[in-house]
C-alpha cells in the first residue's frame, strides 16, 4: 500500500482560501502565475526562495 503524501485536511482547508486575498498578501497581480510542486517544509528552503523572490523585480 502506498499512502498519500499529502495531508488532505490541509489541502481542503487551502481550497477555501480567497484567491484575491492571498494574491494581495503576497503582492501578486492577477496576471502572475505561481507554482510550487512539493511539500512546503522549512528544510527544503522554501522560505529562502520566497524571501529572495520578494526582492526581485516584478515579484512583490
Amino acid at each position: 500500500m502506498i499512502y498519500n503524501a499529502f495531508d488532505m485536511t490541509e489541502v481542503e482547508r487551502a481550497r477555501g482560501f480567497d484567491r484575491t486575498e492571498c494574491r494581495a498578501e503576497f503582492g501578486l497581480s492577477p496576471d502572475v502565475i505561481g507554482v510550487y510542486a512539493g511539500k512546503a517544509v522549512h528544510w527544503k528552503g522554501t522560505e529562502e526562495v520566497s524571501a529572495a523572490l520578494a526582492g526581485a523585480p516584478g515579484y512583490g
